[in-house]
């Protein structure tokens, strides 16, 4: 799970560096003028902001196939791993009720230790039960 959360901010680093570069060869593009380049080379310029363009566009296009691959791949681990309500919430919120049925052959009290976990916080909780068919 660690690698698949490496990779993700390794891609996410990526795409926004991408992103950087496209958006200053924009502003290049934009800020080309007569004045700064001869009139004999504005088509070399153009030819090269359009071959840098595309590469980039390519780039940020197999980034964000990795980012929806490596999201899967997170979310199939998480689930593996916590179960579906875990792996399918946004906020790591679990949301499961869990029921517990004790059957006794006798009337008698029933000390029930549960170890239960939330993110980083572990408790310890006791119930003592008695048995509701006596009631």
């Amino acid at each position: 799970m660690k690698g698949f959360l490496k990779q993700k901010e390794r891609v996410e680093k990526a795409l926004y560096r991408c992103q950087k570069s496209i958006d200053a060869l924009d502003a290049f593009q934009h800020s080309v003028h007569v004045r700064h380049v001869p009139a004999s080379s504005l088509s070399d310029v153009q030819r090269t902001v359009g071959l840098l363009s595309e590469e980039l566009d390519n780039k940020l296009v197999e980034l964000e196939g990795r980012m929806e691959k490596l999201s899967t791949d997170i979310a199939d681990e998480r689930r593996a791993l916590l179960g579906d309500a875990y792996a399918n919430s946004d906020d790591g919120k679990l949301g499961q009720r869990v029921s517990i049925t004790i059957v006794a052959e006798k009337d008698c009290i029933a000390e029930i230790v549960l170890i239960y976990g939330a993110c980083f916080v572990r408790g310890l909780a006791c119930f003592f039960l008695d048995n509701p068919l006596n009631r």
